[in-house]
């Protein structure tokens, strides 16, 4: 952004709220820029010129983003939605709006890691849930359980071992595919 009357504005209400305040460049695709971002608190990128690279390298810091927006034209509004921005704040705020940018910009950041911490757990509980069943097919096709007796059996396994049912599977898999291969290596 250059820098004028508005961007004096902003920085002295930053400063005045306790931030320290830098400007770069994020057009350059250079090792300071890239450091600057990695290590911001929170970013406010002027989007009126905001190149579809320059998008790519702001994805991947993880500060808040504020999208500081100067003319409400629909493709300078798409560019600023693109950056997916945490918050905005309108160039000729002047006082006005700062605080509240802030605000909404560190929830919705917030709110938006708690989602992907849920998403990556419920990843996680699915991925263990095919593993659970490859073991119970596997244990129903070894032993002629059914179902539900072959779930049982890991329950009170995992109990027996003091281990978790996910991790249980897990062993039940390994050896059973171990199996299979020194079963197709001695028919070999």
């Amino acid at each position: 952004m250059a820098v004028d009357g508005n961007a004096r504005t902003l920085r002295d209400n930053l400063e005045k709220l306790g931030f320290f305040v830098s400007r770069c460049d994020v057009s350059r695709e250079d090792t300071q820029t890239g450091s600057v971002i990695a290590g911001a608190g929170v970013i406010i990128v002027e989007t009126d010129h905001l190149e579809p690279a320059t998008v790519s390298v702001l994805a991947a810091s993880p500060a808040p983003i504020i999208a500081l927006i100067a003319h409400e034209s629909p493709s300078r509004l798409q560019r600023a939605l693109e950056m997916e921005p945490f918050s905005i704040l309108m160039k000729l705020a002047g006082h006005r709006g700062v605080f509240a940018s802030l605000f909404f910009a560190f929830n919705e950041h917030q709110r938006r890691r708690h989602l992907r911490d849920e998403l990556s757990t419920a990843r996680g509980r699915i991925d263990a849930r095919r593993i659970v069943v490859k073991s119970i097919i596997h244990l129903m096709g070894t032993y002629g359980f059914d179902n539900d007796e072959a779930y049982r059996h890991l329950r009170k396994e995992s109990m027996r071992r003091s281990i978790s049912v996910g991790e249980l599977s897990a062993r039940v898999v390994a050896c059973g595919q171990d199996r299979q291969r020194n079963q197709n290596t001695e028919r070999d």
